[in-house]
């Protein structure tokens, strides 16, 4: 196990990164996946920002598109990048969560436990959605990312047992995620073991 002094920390510059050992890369995800090489990566884990739950204060930023479809196509071409530096037997886990439409409020009322979560913009209701409907990111992403070439390997459950508890009863608790393994080809471990050695 790489202790922390052998993770390389890098702010995005103007010139590539090449990577030689564990790095931490800081900035715009699609501008610092624009900067690797080629099937440089074995593996990405990434967890994006949910849609309409977080304001980070950064113009552009992924999660505050007016539309839920607007969203899931910035993810598509963040993910499309991703592909392009995975080696031809890499992967992907990717964890997304999902939301309900915000009933068309235009804010996020304050959360006593995490002021954070309080914000001054959410988007509406998108078209063939209603007021409070599910939204169903995962299922659209997985979709979208399937059409755009990846290869959907597995679904993962992660149970959560303590889980936060939705305020109204016409909801259930979610107690678990379902991450999901994507690779680049469809590769059959069986085929050719050397991918997992």
């Amino acid at each position: 196990m790489e202790s922390f002094n052998e993770i390389d920390h890098k702010k995005i510059g103007p010139e590539r990164i090449r990577l030689l050992c564990s790095t931490i890369i800081e900035g715009d995800s699609y501008i610092a996946l624009q900067k690797l090489e080629d099937e440089s990566i074995q593996c990405a884990v990434t967890s994006p920002p949910y849609w309409g739950l977080r304001d980070y204060g950064i113009d552009g930023q992924i999660g505050l598109e007016n539309q839920l479809q607007q969203y899931i196509d910035n993810l598509v071409v963040v993910f499309r990048e991703v592909r392009r530096i995975l080696t031809a037997d890499g992967v992907l886990w990717l964890n997304i969560g999902d939301g309900y439409t915000s009933g068309d409020r235009g804010c996020r009322a304050p959360d006593k436990k995490n002021q954070a979560r309080a914000m001054s913009v959410r988007p509406g209701t998108s078209a063939g959605l209603k007021p409070k409907d599910l939204l169903g990111v995962p299922w659209r992403l997985a979709f979208a990312l399937q059409s755009d070439g990846w290869h959907l390997r597995s679904d993962v459950i992660w149970n959560k047992p303590n889980c936060q508890v939705l305020a109204r009863m016409i909801m259930f608790w979610t107690h678990s995620w379902a991450p999901a393994l994507w690779a680049k080809w469809p590769l059959d471990i069986r085929e050719d073991s050397s991918a997992w050695n």
